[in-house]
Parts: C-alpha cells; sequence; structure tokens
C-alpha cells in the first residue's frame, strides 16, 4: 500500500520534531509498504526531513502537489515539476513583489520553483499577511492561510493532483491509498485518495475523510493496525 503524509499538523507540530514513537512506526511501515511526505514546502525541506526519518526511499510531493519525485534521495529520482500555463508565468511573482512593497523585512520568502510562501518575522503579523492576501486569489492564483505562514499556489496545482502524478508513477490503486492531513491544502489529496485520515478538527476536511483520530499523539496507534 501506499501512505501518504503531511508534515506541520500531522505528524509533527509546526517548528517541533517528529516524537520518536510516531518515527518509529513511519519507519517500521516503510519496511513493507511505500511512504511519501507531501507538504507545501519546498521539495530540498521534505528530501532533508527524510533523510532525517531514514525514509530515503520515500517519494515526496512538495509545494503543495507542484513538484514531485519518486525517492527522497539528492539529486532526485523521477523529478516532476508542474507546467505554468501560458500566460502566467509572471503571476507569482507579482504577488512577491507587492508583498515585499507592502512588508518589507518583516517578511520572509520560502524558496520555492512554481509557489510562494510568506512568513512573518514577528508571528504577531500573520493577520496583516493574511488580510493582505484576498485581492490576489483569482480562477488562477489559490491562497492557503496557516497559523504560522501563507501560501499563494497555482490553482491547477494542488496535493491531488501531486498525488495523481504519483499514483501513475509508481502504479499504486486508490484503493491502496492512504492519505493522512490536518489542513485545507490537503482537501484534495482527500477527494484523490481511496483511504484518507483527518488529524484534529478541520471542519472541511473532518467531512471529505474516511478516519478520523483526534491528534498526532494519537496517529502511532492508528498505524499500528498496518
Amino acid at each position: 500500500m501506499l501512505f501518504v503524509f503531511d508534515i506541520d499538523g500531522t505528524i509533527c507540530e509546526i517548528g517541533k520534531l517528529v516524537a520518536p514513537e510516531l518515527a518509529n512506526e513511519l519507519k517500521r511501515l516503510s519496511s513493507s509498504h511505500k511512504i511519501a511526505i507531501a507538504s507545501g514546502k519546498p521539495f530540498t525541506y521534505i528530501t532533508g526531513l527524510c533523510r532525517q526519518l531514514e525514509l530515503t526511499s520515500a517519494s515526496v510531493i512538495g509545494e503543495n502537489g507542484g513538484a514531485v519525485s519518486m525517492d527522497a534521495s539528492f539529486p532526485p529520482s523521477g523529478f516532476r515539476l508542474a507546467a505554468v500555463p501560458s500566460g502566467h508565468e509572471n503571476d507569482i511573482e507579482d504577488i512577491k513583489a507587492a508583498y515585499r512593497k507592502e512588508f518589507g523585512s518583516r517578511i520572509w520568502i520560502q524558496l520555492n520553483h512554481l509557489n510562494v510562501t510568506f512568513y512573518p518575522v514577528n508571528p504577531r503579523d500573520i493577520c496583516s499577511l493574511h488580510s493582505f492576501a484576498p485581492q490576489f486569489e483569482t480562477d488562477f492564483i489559490k491562497a492557503y492561510y496557516h497559523s504560522d505562514c501563507l501560501d499563494f499556489t497555482p490553482s491547477h496545482i494542488n496535493k491531488g493532483e501531486g498525488l495523481k502524478t504519483l499514483l501513475k508513477e509508481t502504479g499504486f490503486a486508490t484503493d491502496n491509498t492512504w492519505v493522512f492531513g490536518d489542513g485545507e491544502n490537503d482537501l484534495e489529496m482527500f477527494r484523490t485518495a481511496g483511504n484518507s485520515v483527518c488529524i484534529g478538527g478541520n471542519t472541511k476536511l473532518k467531512e471529505a475523510a474516511s478516519h478520523c483520530v483526534e491528534d498526532i499523539a494519537s496517529l502511532a496507534p492508528f498505524l499500528q493496525r498496518f
């Protein structure tokens, strides 16, 4: 089977380590099943996490589905980068420029290929970053509002599309695929997979999920059934 895990809010708290019990479960699971990590974070960040967890054979879905690789080695095997439709090549760069003008040194911009993630230098500024965002949402651009950052992603790029690419390359069926997440950017992945597990209380995700667990601490016991 294929098991796909989001990072923040799913296998660890924001800015925290993966708990040893869960790290051991992921490693155990990888010995007999295929593991993938799916996140809005860039490919290089995710591969580093996979190596730290001793999951170098894990596939990677980065940038909310825009970057996919078959393993977490470096350089990667079977790296795929989503195409940007003609006429929209500069949309993300225009958003970056607007945020730089508005916030200057108050923000840090994550280094991505296709989307853009803004972090406030002072966490108290996150509400300001969020309130500035709606003007940039269009049919082509989707914003994801997180407690610690803000993502802008081309709307044709999402974790569901990234998962479809991975399924095509690996040959796994949706019925043999389990996905785990906690936030709105996991929703399309939940709609794509045959089995989905919501971590925590996100209302939209719980409605789409086939299973729910209360929190991150509940995930390791859940995985013991496999």
